[in-house]
Parts: structure tokens; sequence; C-alpha cells
């Protein structure tokens, strides 16, 4: 049910936040920036049971580490549902992100992320947690198109390709040795590469906004390898000029990822994919050159194994400090 490319959770969700879920045309659209980011992802509830997942499962806050964990989500090989379908199992994912854009060129980004990833679960009663830096990823991106001033009908289209470059650890132990899970380890030990695409326009205080990513991924040195994944989004968004200094755009979003699962020694893992729509509302606030966006995500499809756990939600925060940028490297 969940495993995608850069948020296996953590490896996937990432990746349409990358082509902007918070993409209106405001005044710092074309400025380098520095962005703290959070994310987060969990999954509760078994449809087999008619439980209704749950996006703050209790206990998921205080975790402590214990010594055994096994993905409710999935079902993994020939491994048999959870004896019990507890209602108190979940599993957590969040994301904390430093994001840096610089633009090189009028037209060029270059973008770089460091995450520090923290999985938690809980499972018949037995809750475990890992933390530690995940993967970083670097991209570039050019804006094909940028009618950002004194037309109409503003528009922006961005070009990019990158990269996911193995760092995070994947090869953590429990207390007896057994290495945990590659859905709760902070990497997926692969180099990956993606392309995307992104597409604005805004007329008067109206726009929309579109995104979609495809990654293609590596094997790691277990022979583990987490299926292609697409992801994208649809967006629409108001733009309210609150004062001089201040912009607000509210906006409705929609969320897709879809991804086979993982495979290992290049058998696929049954019950490991991801395919799953959510909607929601999302909400970007700009005052001078500081921003700061807030989103929520609910499913509304999924296609999953009942007895694996729910997809309950999924939130994105983030504050960006914009510079007011006048000069660049490859020409003014």
């Amino acid at each position: 049910m969940v495993v995608t490319a850069m948020l296996l959770l953590p490896f996937v969700s990432a990746a349409c936040d990358i082509c902007g879920a918070f993409i209106g045309i405001t005044p710092y659209d074309n400025q380098s920036s520095i962005q703290l980011l959070h994310r987060y992802r969990s999954f509760n509830g078994y449809a087999a049971a008619s439980q209704s997942p749950q996006l703050f499962p209790p206990g998921a806050w205080r975790v402590p580490p214990q010594s055994t964990y096994s993905p409710l989500h999935t079902t993994h090989g020939t491994d048999s549902v959870p004896p019990a379908y507890s209602s108190s199992d979940f599993e957590v994912f969040r994301s904390y992100e430093l994001r840096l854009k610089y633009f090189i060129h009028r037209r060029i980004e270059l973008n770089a992320f460091i995450p520090f990833n923290h999985n938690t679960t809980r499972s018949n009663g037995e809750k475990e947690a890992l933390s530690d830096f995940g993967d970083p990823t670097l991209y570039a991106a050019w804006h094909a198109i940028r009618r950002l001033d004194d037309v109409k009908v503003q528009q922006r289209l961005i070009l990019g390709i990158g990269t996911k470059i193995q760092f995070g650890r994947t090869a953590l132990r429990n207390e007896k040795g057994e290495r945990h899970h590659l859905m709760l380890q902070p990497g997926t030990g692969t180099t990956d590469l993606f392309l995307y695409t992104s597409y604005t326009a805004g007329y008067k205080k109206l726009g929309v906004n579109f995104n979609a990513m495809g990654k293609i991924n590596g094997t790691n040195k277990f022979n583990e390898r987490i299926g292609n994944s697409a992801v994208g989004s649809l967006n629409v968004f108001a733009r309210f000029q609150l004062n001089s200094n201040t912009v607000l755009m509210p906006s409705l979003q929609s969320y897709y990822e879809y991804s086979k699962g993982i495979y290992v020694n290049n058998a696929l893992e049954t019950g490991t994919g991801m395919n799953v729509g959510m909607a929601g509302a999302g909400a970007e606030l700009v005052w001078k050159n500081m921003s700061f966006q807030l989103a929520a995500h609910l499913p509304v499809y999924e296609h999953a194994a009942s007895s694996n756990l729910s997809s309950a939600g999924r939130i994105v925060a983030g504050v960006t400090f914009n510079f007011n940028q006048q000069n660049y490297w490859l020409g003014n």
C-alpha cells in the first residue's frame, strides 16, 4: 500500500513537494531562498476490521525505541496478515528538511534538500522509533515559460531534472541484531533519477497549478529496490493582496502517488505497492520576504489490501526566507 520514491514514505511524498505544492504567482517566485519544511504522514486502522484511520493516532508522538519492527501497511512476501487488528497499531513517518534554492540565471535554479527522518511504529503493543539523516536531493530546473510581469494571464512552466543521493543509513539493527525493514530505515541506499514539470497560470485573483514527477530508482547493497514511481498534484488557488507587504493564497489541492512496491532480489514483495489519491486544502502567506506554507491532505481513493493499515493522510508545513536577488551568475 505505501512505498514510493523519496518518501517510501520518507522517500516519496516529498517528490511532489519538489514540484511545488505551494507554487503560486508571488513576488518571490524567481528568487533564491532558504526553507525549513516538515512533512508528516500516518497510517492507522485496518480496513478488514472496519476501522477508521486517524491522522494523529494515540501514542504516535511519544514512542520509545523497542526491539522489533514489522511494516503493517504492507504484507511482505509470504508473511501472513497481522495476528490481531489492533486499532492502536500505527505507522508514522516524519521528515524535517532544509531546502536551499539559488538562481544562477533568471530562468535557471539549483536546489539542494537535506532531510532528517523520524519514523515510528506500534505493532501489537510493541513500539519503535528510528531517527537519522536521510538521502539528500539535488536538482536543477529551467523556467521554460516565464510570463509574470504586466501580462493579463500570468504563466510559468518549469522543467527539471535531479537525483537523490545515497547517504542515509540503511543497515540499522535492533537489539537482537536483526536489520530493520527498509521502510523504517532513514535512507534507501540507492542513487535515483527523477524528471518533473510544473505549470502555473494565474488570471486576476485566481490561478491553477499542475505538477508531475517520474522517478527511476536504483538498487542498494541488500539487492533491494523501490519500484519506479509517479506523483502528481493539481491545485486551484486564489491570490489576495492584504496590504503592500502581505499576500495570502488559499488553495484547494489534490495529490496522487503510485509505485508497484519494493523488489528484493528482483522479486516484488506482495502488498508493498502505493496507489493512493488525496485531496485537501492549503495556504501560503507571504509577508515581505518571508513566506509561510501549510497544507493537509486526506485520502479519497486507495487501492490496498484490506489487511493492511490504511493511509490516514499527510500534512506539510514550511517557512521560507526569500532573497531579493537582483544579479545572477549567468547574466541579468
